[in-house]
């Protein structure tokens, strides 16, 4: 292998470390203005960012599985521009977050993402020869279970890498 060419898949590696990094921030940002619009009871918005930070989650852990060696480009490629399938590799986030009591102590009752519920979230829409509005389709517990389950998995990739000093991206707590 050339000097330029072992160069060149530094330099790609990097890359997706980057990526890693600014979108696990960018997910920080969306939950924190999601709390903020909860906390004024704006439920339907507040969903659709925290539905946006888990996706920006799933982004970040799949550029560290790309840096890390655990899955490959191509792979990331099918998954890193697919809504449906960045939360879907987010399945262990939910599942988790049915175990962790919310930040005050209390149970929260956690909901399966779904992306239409995010779209309900944004839209109105006509069903039925009836107007909904996003307030009308999302409510406090909606809004409520995917900030959880985001403040869950935040906790848990902080468990899996600085508790316990698994490497970054699924590997850690996917075996």
């Amino acid at each position: 292998m050339t000097i330029d060419r072992m160069y060149s898949r530094i330099m790609q590696k990097e890359l997706y470390l980057t990526l890693h990094r600014a979108a696990h921030n960018n997910a920080i940002d969306l939950l924190a203005e999601a709390e903020i619009l909860f906390e004024r009871e704006r439920y339907s918005r507040a969903y659709s960012l925290a539905f946006t930070a888990l996706e920006e989650i799933s982004k970040s852990q799949l550029a560290a599985d790309v840096f890390t060696g655990y899955i490959t480009e191509v792979e990331f490629q099918k998954v890193f521009l697919k809504h449906e399938k960045k939360i879907k590799r987010m399945a262990w986030a939910t599942n988790d977050a049915e175990d962790y009591l919310s930040s005050d102590g209390t149970f929260v009752e956690v909901q399966k993402p779904k992306f239409t519920a995010r779209n309900d979230a944004m839209y109105v829409n006509l069903k039925d020869d009836k107007v909904y509005s996003p307030s009308d389709a999302i409510g406090r517990k909606d809004a409520q279970s995917i900030i959880h389950t985001v403040e869950v998995a935040f906790q848990r990739i902080f468990e899996v890498t600085e508790f316990w000093g698994h490497q970054i991206g699924t590997k850690g707590f996917m075996k």
